[in-house]
């Protein structure tokens, strides 16, 4: 059974894959949406920039984000597919996560954290840094500065003692790492302006089917007040190092997680990389958010049959991992 909603974000997608590509075009393809790729040398006001990435902002329609909910959870299961049967037994809802990415897209399970190692040391002190610059406006000594934010407990006793137990070579390394990432942080973010709203690690929960799904992400930054006719809202995933075509992961989670949970979708989610400066701004648009559940549905699929990992590009169709050419700021 395919609901109204369905049919409405089908047709909707359809009429846009037309008017852009031609009738030729599959739904779902997502080879007109444009990111900007900024480089370090355009490693200056980060926040005017997202700004600039959303262009014309799209017009808020909840009747769009409804008919991609109810299309989701057909694909889920609700319509007697392959996954039905799975999660009718199971006692607690699949968490549709970064956890349930990490397999597909060689990150870390965070309910599972992996063993302290100075790598993991340098995300969590990126991290922390980066949420007390956003939070307080000021860093001073940065590796003291996030060992104190990190000692509250979880894998930050972890990382505390970790650091503790430093030689003194390594010890040096990572505090140049945390000075590094510091002075990249506050010279390319300058403190947002209060009416933009910013919340560090912003959770966005959705449960689905009657509960028997729950579609989870956690950002590291998100701007915006809420859509009020207009998309509104921008999301942003920090990361220590290089960006790889597997951070389109997060974004497309995060994108197809806010649009169901608010009603409106972002106008942007990004990628930036405290280690090189790296900006990777994507457009939100109906396209992107169709080939995000595609996506979606099918990781799940995969975990759920115990099958190989897929793309991570929007053509959740291929098994190769390829992210689309970018456009040059």
């Amino acid at each position: 059974m395919m609901h109204t909603g369905y049919r409405l974000a089908a047709a909707r997608i359809g009429a846009a894959s037309s008017r852009y590509w031609g009738s030729g075009t599959p739904v779902g393809h997502d080879g007109r949406v444009a990111k900007t790729r900024s480089t370090p040398s355009d490693d200056q006001d980060v926040v005017a920039r997202l700004r600039a990435t959303g262009g014309g902002r799209p017009v808020v329609d909840p009747g769009f984000a409804g008919g991609l909910r109810a299309w989701l959870e057909d694909e889920l299961g609700i319509s007697g597919n392959v996954l039905e049967d799975a999660v009718l037994e199971d006692a607690v809802p699949l968490a549709v996560d970064a956890d349930l990415l990490a397999p597909f897209t060689g990150g870390h399970q965070r309910a599972v954290s992996p063993a302290m190692s100075p790598a993991r040391a340098a995300d969590l002190v990126v991290h922390a840094l980066f949420r007390q610059w956003m939070t307080v406006g000021f860093v001073g000594d940065p590796l003291g500065d996030a060992r104190s934010a990190l000692a509250g407990g979880g894998d930050g006793d972890a990382m505390v003692s970790f650091v503790d137990r430093l030689d003194a070579a390594s010890y040096r390394a990572l505090s140049s790492i945390a000075d590094s990432a510091a002075a990249r942080i506050v010279g390319a973010w300058g403190p947002p302006a209060p009416w933009w709203y910013p919340r560090t690690e912003e959770r966005l929960v959705v449960p689905l089917c009657g509960g028997r799904f729950v579609l989870s992400t956690t950002v590291d930054l998100a701007l915006g007040a809420p859509a009020s006719g207009r998309a509104s809202v921008c999301l942003v995933d920090v990361v220590p190092g290089p960006i790889r075509p597997r951070h389109r992961a997060a974004r497309q989670l995060a994108m197809l997680t806010e649009t169901l949970r608010s009603g409106a979708p972002p106008f942007c989610c990004a990628t930036w990389s405290a280690g090189t400066g790296e900006l990777v701004a994507e457009p939100v648009g109906e396209v992107s958010l169709v080939a995000a559940l595609d996506w979606v549905v099918a990781m799940v699929r995969r975990q759920r049959q115990g099958t190989g990992p897929i793309a991570v590009t929007g053509r959740s169709r291929q098994t190769s991992e390829r992210e689309p050419q970018a456009v040059a700021a």
